[in-house]
């Protein structure tokens, strides 16, 4: 699927949690070595996404 095929209802879900995902990491701090926490929901995020039309 390209993205002529998404849908404006799609782009726009993609891009709030895009966005959500970043403003979290960017909230999170991370030091090299203690990094739980970031993947912590970055894998929240990857579960989320799963249900999106997208190929990654």
């Amino acid at each position: 699927m390209n993205t002529q095929e998404l849908s404006n209802n799609t782009v726009t879900q993609l891009y709030e949690t895009a966005l959500s995902l970043l403003k979290k990491l960017i909230a999170t701090p991370s030091f090299s070595k203690s990094e739980d926490k970031t993947a912590a929901i970055i894998e929240y995020f990857s579960n989320l996404t799963k249900s999106l039309p997208i190929e990654v």
